[in-house]
């Protein structure tokens, strides 16, 4: 009887195992990867002056700091800002990635972050702009731009989801795939002035992100490159980017983070589970 009992255990705490890796396995394709200063993973702060030229804009900068309010990951942000009101409007803050370079647009499985606006011109609060080679390959010809003041019927593609305007003081996430965009080939700028990156795919079916030549990276979040009066000070952070059924979001944090209580709980119980289990064999 009682190696009847054992054997049922035993088979309760394997499923319970199995159970546990199923779980963590369907979440091993999404993982949060913390960018900090002293570990940015591939992400790279970048200030421009008004040509775009690295440097030269003493109004810009890129810090990691708390808050601001409540962040939708973590307790931090990255906050990019441009311009005194008297010049630096026309230049640019911004975050530079070089991981997806080579990635296919039309692999993007999701696409999303969240700002927190605190000063803006009314049309740019910070910006998702991608760095894409036309042709498949090569140098980057052309720059997709998402900018969350288009993304309502009347701003921007009425055919596209109404994600509502940007607002001054509160965290708001955007979802950029079914967004609407606009580049500087003009492919997507007539008429409504955005459209869908599926509209930008059908006449360029192989576009993919790149580089530039000088290395920096081709999925960049930016504000400024307007008015040199103009003023932008913003926070991002959440930032979502799926390739083929793998989703990668960077939390921006200023110092390093500790897990959070219910990873804390997890890794006990499981730490706990594996010591029953080795506990019941040896009694076995």
């Amino acid at each position: 009887m009682f190696r009847v009992l054992t054997r049922w255990a035993t088979r309760l705490a394997l499923c319970a195992a199995c159970a546990l890796w199923l779980a963590f396995g369907a979440n091993a394709r999404a993982s949060t990867i913390v960018v900090t200063p002293a570990s940015l993973n591939g992400w790279a702060p970048n200030i421009t002056d008004n040509t775009g030229a690295t440097g030269g804009n003493p109004t810009g900068g890129v810090n990691f700091v708390v808050g601001p309010a409540t962040p939708p990951l973590g307790t931090g942000s990255a906050n990019l800002f441009t311009g005194d009101g008297t010049n630096g409007g026309d230049a640019s803050a911004q975050l530079r990635n070089v991981n997806y370079a080579g990635t296919a647009v039309s692999a993007l499985t999701s696409l999303s972050y969240s700002t927190y606006v605190t000063s803006w011109n009314g049309s740019q609060a910070p910006y998702l702009s991608l760095m894409i080679a036309t042709t498949g390959s090569g140098a980057p010809d052309d720059q997709l731009f998402f900018e969350p003041a288009y993304q309502t019927p009347s701003s921007g593609d009425p055919s596209l989801p109404d994600q509502g305007s940007p607002t001054t003081g509160v965290w708001q996430t955007w979802n950029a795939l079914v967004g609407g965009w606009w580049d500087n080939n003009g492919v997507l700028n007539p008429g409504t002035g955005v459209g869908s990156l599926a509209d930008y795919l059908a006449t360029y079916p192989n576009a993919v992100i790149e580089n530039t030549s000088g290395g920096l990276g081709g999925v960049r979040l930016n504000v400024g490159f307007a008015s040199p009066t103009d003023v932008f000070n913003g926070n991002v952070d959440n930032v979502t980017i799926g390739i083929a059924g793998g989703t990668t979001t960077f939390d921006f944090e200023p110092n390093s983070v500790t897990p959070e209580p219910a990873s804390l709980t997890l890794l006990a119980f499981g730490a706990v589970g594996l010591g029953w289990q080795v506990r019941k064999r040896r009694k076995a």
